[in-house]
């Protein structure tokens, strides 16, 4: 929300307590953002959390029993996910500094060209970084056996 209105900020800081607990509310935050938002994912990501999927295993391994998919395949498939969320949150990062003109603050300059060099090396290096589609995604969110764990 700082990255697309910079009255935003202003409005954090001032309004009250309950004001900022109601507007900064994951729901209402999502809804501010729009298009922005990605539901779709979201949804696959609520679908892979929760329990008792295959596709958590990685996140709730003593819940699920093992699904089709190797246990490696399952984590490594995590990990390349909060990878490419981590990149995402970088660009955001990116994107709020240059709203507020602050892209030559020390820590923030130096922070952001550290995380842009560890998104290069990744992307470079990592033959599976940008493989992981939200198609792939929800193909694993939906993955199951008749004897899945129901509670």
């Amino acid at each position: 929300l700082f990255a697309i209105d910079d009255n935003e900020p202003l409005r954090w800081a001032s309004w009250d307590l309950e004001a900022v607990r109601k507007e900064y509310q994951p729901a209402r935050m999502r809804e501010r953002c729009g298009d922005r938002f990605r539901a779709s994912e979201y949804s696959i990501h609520c679908q892979v959390g929760g329990h008792p999927r295959f596709a958590a295993a990685y996140v709730l391994p003593e819940h699920v029993r093992l699904g089709p998919f190797s246990e490696d395949v399952i984590f490594a498939t995590g990990w390349v996910d909060l990878g490419q969320h981590l990149v995402a949150v970088w660009r955001w990062v990116e994107a709020i500094l240059q709203v507020y003109g602050l892209m030559n603050v020390g820590l923030a300059k130096s922070s952001l060209d550290k995380a842009k060099e560890a998104i290069v090396v990744w992307l470079r290096d990592d033959a599976c970084a940008l493989r992981l589609s939200e198609a792939e995604a929800a193909f694993l969110a939906q993955v199951s056996r008749k004897d899945e764990v129901s509670h």
